[in-house]
């Protein structure tokens, strides 16, 4: 009975981890610091559940706050699951460019490659879930 009753729970756990996909998140964060942000050059289609065929460019920046206490954020739901490398490299063709300015650094992303390996290496959480651009 003992050993039914732990198969029953350990079954039930099983099924309960695989079942539940997380949701894919796309955070833009600047830190706290009163001049930082975060500036994205992108294709429209970077914005979730958007058509793929839109070619139209969009400036995504972090809002500039004079509140030193107030986090500046921005977070999309990209559906479920985790980041896998083939949807990072799908964002990663959708960006132009990404610029972050934090404690007077300045560093610009512009070249295809080095923003996605920026973005593959900036992947966080349980299953990869959160993509996170903004300052280390």
């Amino acid at each position: 009975m003992r050993l039914q009753f732990r198969l029953i729970c350990f079954y039930s756990l099983a099924i309960m981890l695989v079942s539940c996909d997380v949701a894919k998140v796309l955070v833009l964060k600047s830190s706290s610091k009163k001049d930082s942000s975060v500036i994205v050059y992108a294709q429209k289609s970077i914005i979730p559940f958007t058509s793929e065929n839109v070619t139209e460019k969009i400036v995504i920046q972090t809002p500039t706050l004079d509140s030193l206490s107030q986090k500046k954020l921005i977070l999309s739901n990209y559906g479920f699951g985790g980041w896998a490398d083939g949807h990072v490299v799908e964002i990663a063709q959708t960006i132009d460019s990404i610029i972050i300015i934090n404690d007077d650094k300045k560093v610009v992303l512009n070249n295809p490659i080095a923003v996605e390996n920026y973005l593959l290496s900036n992947r966080k959480g349980i299953f990869n879930r959160i993509l996170k651009i903004g300052p280390k």
